[in-house]
């Protein structure tokens, strides 16, 4: 049930921070196993895990499977990610456990290959696709995955 508030309060989050009117410029300090992006930290994790074993793994180190919610996160991520490889990142849960996901939904950045699976609850970006994704009902695969670290902002 938590889940379904989660993407919306972090895509809200995200919103607030690029819609603030303080013309201070804002960074993430991150650990140098990270990278930072928009206020972010992102780690490219290569252990492979199950779609929710990824999440419980990027939340025990105060993250989540991360999302992409503009072209820009999604070229910046494209930069550090091994084409001929599956990955999760973290489309799920948007309101049930039957998903609608859409591939125009307005106002929502995607990248959808194919229309998503009926019932699908899980998404990866898809190898050898131009990284583009996928939402399947298949969350056991083991694949490597991204983290979106909490924020460590430092005011420049």
């Amino acid at each position: 049930m938590c889940q379904t508030y989660v993407l919306p309060l972090i895509l809200l989050t995200i919103s607030c921070l690029s819609c603030t009117d303080d013309t201070t410029k804002v960074t993430a300090s991150c650990p140098e196993y990270q990278r930072s992006f928009g206020g972010s930290c992102y780690e490219i994790v290569s252990l492979q895990l199950t779609f929710f074993s990824a999440q419980a793994w990027c939340e025990q180190r105060g993250g989540h499977l991360a999302f992409i919610p503009d072209e820009e996160t999604y070229y910046f991520l494209q930069k550090h990610l091994d084409p001929r490889k599956d990955i999760w990142f973290g489309a799920a849960f948007l309101a049930s456990k039957d998903l609608q996901y859409s591939t125009a939904v307005e106002g929502n950045y995607s990248r959808w290959v194919t229309s998503p699976q009926p019932g699908a609850a899980c998404g990866h970006i898809v190898r050898d696709s131009g990284f583009q994704w996928e939402a399947t009902v298949d969350c056991n695969k083991k694949l490597p995955f991204i983290c979106q670290n909490g924020m460590y902002l430092t005011k420049a």
